[in-house]
């Protein structure tokens, strides 16, 4: 088995082996952390975030209540992601997302998002080999969105997620096998005044709500990454045409710090995360660091960027995310630009396009390196 995949695949998808020997800065972790990565191209080029940016075609997939507050009647949105490239060069992250509207009712909206987590050489004690396998994890997802005001909307998404990471075998104490579960996202979005020469748009979305995953060892149920995200946009016009926004973003993971340990395995401080269910781990998460709030500050992740956009076409943009130094100390600069409202057929059809990259400034973090490019198709009439 190659040692990297098989390593990367440990360190996402099966957490909470060790607390005290893997994760001694406490860090809280979940599964299927693939679902936190940014759902299109513009949202990784400012930070990871823009959760409350202003809607359009290409950026809705990041926060599903956006759909009410678009121009188009339905649309297909195909984004690309190659993952860990610093690590390995055969895993990526493939999003498939469409959107309809309904003449008296809301926005539905269904994706697909393929992990493929790459080839592995799998090996007895002895070194032989036993074959290829290929690791991938399937979701797939449908929504509801709809207008709770002039300003606001809200969202509700559910999801299924099939995960094959590595087949059916024991490693040392551990059984492994492929996990299916179920999770949902509530997502709320505040649309401010347009018409203004300046306004504020906010955001606050809970995702990957679900039960615990087993892989396995029954003993030992995974949290998924359940996540609360907050976010604010200010947009300010310049001119008549150019329009320049920035984002401020906040991240928390709502699973259990991991508890302060003794050398022989024993709680010293904290709680038992096992005893822990995901439902109260949503509200416990908010104050069980074992070294109270300073710690719990030290959990909040942010993002911030910046977007000019000229006269709706051209757009360029910029952003940082940072993980405390205490915590994950992940770090990142991340670029793009884009294309949008390309139209055609008689401006019955228009086409955004839009890229972005990062570059890692410290930590480990498997969207180090990489780059996003998401094409957009709608219908506008």
């Amino acid at each position: 088995m190659r040692f990297r995949h098989l390593f990367f695949i440990i360190f996402l998808f099966f957490p909470l082996f060790s607390y005290s020997q893997v994760n001694s800065k406490r860090i809280p972790l979940g599964t299927f952390d693939f679902l936190l990565y940014p759902a299109d191209a513009q949202s990784l080029s400012i930070g990871m975030g823009g959760f409350a940016s202003n809607p359009n075609e290409s950026n809705w997939t990041n926060n599903q209540s956006k759909l009410p507050f678009l121009d188009g009647k339905s649309g297909i949105n195909i984004s690309c992601n190659p993952v860990a490239r610093g690590l390995v060069s055969d895993m990526s992250l493939s999003r498939l997302n469409a959107y309809a509207k309904l003449k008296k009712a809301g926005v539905f909206n269904l994706g697909l998002q393929y992990f493929n987590s790459g080839t592995i050489d799998l090996r007895d004690d002895n070194g032989n080999s036993n074959g290829m396998f290929n690791s991938y994890t399937l979701a797939i997802q449908g929504g509801y969105s709809m207008k709770l005001s002039k300003k606001l909307s809200g969202s509700l998404m559910f999801r299924y997620v099939n995960a094959h990471l590595l087949p059916r075998q024991i490693f040392g104490q551990y059984a492994v096998r492929p996990a299916s579960t179920i999770n949902s996202d509530l997502n709320v979005f505040y649309q401010g005044d347009k018409t203004k020469q300046h306004y504020f748009n906010g955001a606050i979305l809970i995702e990957n709500i679900g039960p615990k995953v087993s892989f396995g060892d029954y003993k030992r149920n995974n949290f998924q990454s359940t996540s609360f995200k907050i976010g604010g946009t200010y947009n300010q016009k310049i001119q008549s045409n150019d329009l320049l926004s920035f984002n401020l973003d906040f991240h928390k993971l709502l699973v259990p710090t991991p508890p302060l340990l003794t050398n022989e395995g024993k709680i010293l401080k904290g709680s038992n995360p096992y005893e822990t269910s995901s439902l109260s781990a949503i509200f416990s998460s908010w104050t069980d660091a074992p070294d109270g709030v300073k710690e719990e500050i030290n959990e909040i992740m942010f993002s911030i960027g910046a977007t000019f956009n000229h006269v709706d076409k051209l757009v360029g943009r910029i952003g940082y995310f940072n993980d405390p130094k205490r915590k994950g100390d992940r770090k990142l600069l991340t670029l793009g630009g884009g294309l949008q409202h390309i139209q055609f057929k008689r401006d019955k059809y228009q086409m955004n396009v839009d890229i972005a990259a990062t570059v890692g400034l410290g930590g480990f973090t498997a969207l180090n390196r990489t780059y996003m490019l998401t094409l957009n198709l709608s219908k506008t009439n």
